[in-house]
């Protein structure tokens, strides 16, 4: 991330430790679907990166990109919707969504992505 970016997102209420984690996040994201509902409508996620040699939960900064309100008593994000892979959907709509912020443009340049959405592990 360069010193630009890094300010830009100072400047949007990011703390260090936030920003600590988005870098953390652009070389490996993990995922923990805590629970489906049972018509298989909706998940409730939680996500996990690697920093500094331990796994820390980032679900508040996936939150604070995408504009999701974290759920209360577990803190995770519920995503709804059926028929595809929703843990790509998420980091999908997440790159689209951080790409506008660093740049000012929503990419749809897969190379330009933040988080490789096709390479998640899940926990």
């Amino acid at each position: 991330m360069t010193k630009t970016q890094i300010d830009k997102l100072l400047g949007l209420d990011f703390s260090n430790w936030e920003i600590e984690l988005l870098q953390a996040m652009r070389k490996n994201i993990a995922v923990n679907i805590t629970s489906v509902s049972k018509s298989g409508m909706s998940r409730k996620m939680k996500f996990y990166t690697v920093s500094k040699g331990k796994i820390v939960w980032c679900t508040f900064v996936m939150g604070k990109v995408l504009q999701m309100k974290l759920t209360e008593r577990d803190e995770e994000l519920t995503v709804n919707g059926c028929g595809m892979d929703m843990v790509f959907h998420i980091l999908t709509n997440f790159n689209y969504r951080f790409s506008k912020i660093l740049t000012g443009e929503q990419t749809k340049n897969y190379s330009q992505y933040w988080v490789d959405a096709n390479s998640y592990t899940t926990l």
